[in-house]
């Protein structure tokens, strides 16, 4: 599936992207293993700014990894 940004279109996601599905998914996994306290402690106070940048780093190297 090389290059295949597009959509996946289960009722509950739809208009959601790949990279939107897989950033959900990073953020759901920080906030469950309590990466908020340690995020907290490192990004002057904008934890979420924080959290959505980061999930849409995973997202991005999954779609790179994906790729291949």
């Amino acid at each position: 599936m090389k290059g295949d940004m597009g959509r996946i279109e289960p009722a509950y996601m739809h208009g959601m992207s790949l990279r939107d599905y897989f950033a959900a998914a990073a953020v759901q996994g920080m906030i469950s293993d309590g990466a908020t306290h340690r995020i907290a402690v490192v990004s002057a106070g904008n934890i979420a700014g924080t959290l959505a940048g980061h999930a849409y780093e995973i997202a991005d190297a999954m779609i790179e990894e994906r790729d291949k």
